[in-house]
């Protein structure tokens, strides 16, 4: 699955990259979410001279998503595992095949592969993680601060099973990689690969936060990007405290003190979260800005 904005740049490296993938026979669902440039041009012109063993699909939003870009896409999926590429990056060969074997093997409910970080022009610079000294993903560390070194969505791959055995988050959210890492942890499992199986672009028109705010033209702006934040941290923390709560339903003898303990934690969390953004909001009324 790969999913692309505005990336005219680079799309066509990202989507050679994924239709050079070993793995037999991938159904590649790349889909464009409404950009305003060449982006879907671009996609077409190189998919229009592809002749290998690889199903395409070339789709586009009617209007644009966002963050709820790669959720609208999971009913189109009708495979086992999926593997998640950004329009932006570039995939080595062996990405799609080196993950789900992981998966298989160690019988994982996810993986996150390292990456290569590189520049606009595609410059190496570091690698993400060290491979000798790779983090080990846990219930807690996701319960206490909220994230994981496996919660990135450009090195992620899962089963689908995370999506069609939970139910859907009450309320919802329309990230993915929250839902990935956790999920993953409470069944299966979480793997993190030391191989740099992408090469993940560092550039000012990247869609994340941290960059948004860096770009932002007032302080104003700044402001309503770090309430959207805010308001992400607490729905993440319901739908985590929704998930645990399916889950010792459907498990109740299944490591009791873990879930416990986790569920004592996203409480904490969800009320230090919400004491931010209530604070947050307050400093918004009184300089008069708008909710984002």
């Amino acid at each position: 699955m790969l999913t692309a904005y505005n990336q005219a740049r680079f799309i066509e490296a990202s989507v050679r990259s994924a239709l050079a993938q070993t793995y037999p026979a991938l159904t590649i669902i790349i889909s464009d979410d409404c950009s305003t440039d060449d982006t879907l041009a671009v996609i077409e012109g190189v998919v229009a001279g592809y002749s290998g063993p690889h199903r395409v699909i070339v789709r586009r939003n009617g209007a644009n998503t966002a963050i709820g870009h790669v959720r609208d896409l999971l009913p189109f999926v009708e495979t086992e595992f999926v593997v998640l590429g950004h329009g932006d990056d570039i995939f080595e060969p062996k990405r799609v095949e080196m993950q789900i074997k992981r998966m298989i093997d160690d019988d994982l409910a996810a993986t996150a592969c390292n990456a290569t970080i590189i520049d606009r022009n595609g410059n190496g610079q570091r690698l993400r993680l060290d491979p000798g000294n790779l983090p080990k993903p846990s219930i807690e560390e996701l319960s206490v601060i909220g994230r994981n070194q496996a919660q990135l969505g450009a090195v992620l791959a899962w089963r689908m099973e995370l999506f069609r055995d939970f139910p859907e988050p009450t309320p919802p959210t329309r990230r993915i990689d929250q839902i990935v890492s956790f999920r993953a942890l409470l069944k299966r499992g979480l793997g993190i690969m030391p191989e740099p199986l992408v090469r993940w672009r560092h550039h000012e028109e990247n869609r994340s936060p941290e960059i948004q705010k860096r770009n932002a033209k007032d302080a104003a702006t700044q402001m309503q990007i770090d309430e959207r934040k805010a308001w992400a941290r607490i729905g993440h923390a319901h739908f985590m405290l929704n998930d645990l709560a399916w889950w010792v339903s459907q498990f109740p003898d299944d490591r009791k003190a873990e879930i416990a303990k986790a569920h004592r934690a996203l409480t904490r969390r969800l009320l230090k979260e919400s004491e931010a953004w209530a604070k947050l909001r307050y400093q918004m009324a009184r300089a008069k800005v708008t909710e984002h």
